[in-house]
């Protein structure tokens, strides 16, 4: 009995994906096209936008429910940065690890301007990990060129 049951059901999604196809076939037929195109490409093409098209209303989804609750959102993102830095030599002088709301935040960080922060960052330029955040030298430097156009060479 049980190999009629996968018979059936192979049977029935063997004639979906024919539908399936038939219809994608029959869609990119219709399409204007023009003659750089081969059939293959309109193909792949499709099924591209196809991917981008669910990706695309994922990530719109995401967006609109966040945009609704956004204060909770930008205040997770926050805390979460600080967990991550609590044991960076700025997260230990600004006691990141006692901060778990906003409130605490405002009250125990200043508020500050790009000079506040300049020693850190050249400190942390200086192969001293863990002084301004704790991502790797690489990816900090990698980030710092693309802002500030300093380029490093690797030697690897």
């Amino acid at each position: 009995m049980p190999a009629k049951k996968l018979t059936l059901y192979l049977g029935v999604a063997a004639g979906f994906t024919g539908f399936s196809i038939l219809g994608l076939v029959l869609s990119i037929r219709g399409k204007r096209c023009s003659e750089l195109h081969t059939f293959g490409s309109m193909i792949r093409q499709h099924f591209e936008y196809f991917i981008f098209s669910l990706i695309g209303r994922r990530m719109r989804r995401k967006l609109e429910k966040d945009s609704k609750n956004f204060a909770e959102i930008q205040e997770e993102t926050l805390l979460k940065i600080l967990k991550n830095n609590a044991d960076t030599e700025y997260g230990v002088k600004y006691k990141f690890r006692d901060i778990d709301d906003k409130m605490k935040y405002i009250a125990i960080h200043p508020l500050t301007r790009y000079s506040h922060y300049e020693p850190y960052v050249g400190k942390q330029g200086n192969d001293d990990s863990d002084v301004l955040n704790s991502i790797s030298e690489r990816t900090f430097e990698c980030a710092y060129s693309i802002l500030y156009g300093c380029i490093k060479d690797y030697e690897n």
